[in-house]
């Protein structure tokens, strides 16, 4: 299984985080299928989604058989992302605030998702134009 993980990691996408700019993805997150750095994976688990280290942990076959990567992830969630208004959070650790508010833009509200792949819109009100600007972060525009 680790050996599938692998090979998936060094496609193109999967090499960086899915969420930030990090080039170091030791982890992955279960409930999205992608690699993600080690700040991302806390902040993933600050979420209560399911995250695994590479090196550590073993993987179920089911884990696995359907792991889509980071660009299967950023054509369902970051469909309407436009990086001019919410830039890419960069790898230090200076950008967790933003890692964060990035990651609830992307997961719980849904801010760029393609609506016909992501069912069940948390904190976006039904009938919200593409780019709902419901959730402000703190400290950004």
């Amino acid at each position: 299984m680790k050996k599938h993980l692998e090979k998936l990691r060094k496609q193109p996408g999967n090499n960086r985080c899915a969420n930030c700019a990090s080039m170091s993805v030791p982890y992955v997150c279960l409930d999205f299928q992608t690699f993600v750095c080690t700040r991302c994976s806390a902040l993933h688990r600050d979420l209560t989604h399911r995250v695994k280290a590479l090196s550590a942990s073993k993987f179920k076959p089911e884990e696995v058989a359907s792991f889509a990567g980071n660009e299967a992830d950023a054509k369902k969630y970051l469909c309407h992302w436009n990086e001019q208004l919410f830039r890419l959070p960069g790898a230090g650790n200076e950008e967790t605030p933003r890692a964060r508010d990035f990651m609830q833009a992307k997961y719980v509200e849904l801010r760029w998702a393609d609506r016909e792949q992501v069912g069940g819109f948390q904190g976006v009100p039904p009938g919200a134009p593409m780019g709902y600007q419901g959730y402000q972060p703190q400290g950004f525009p």
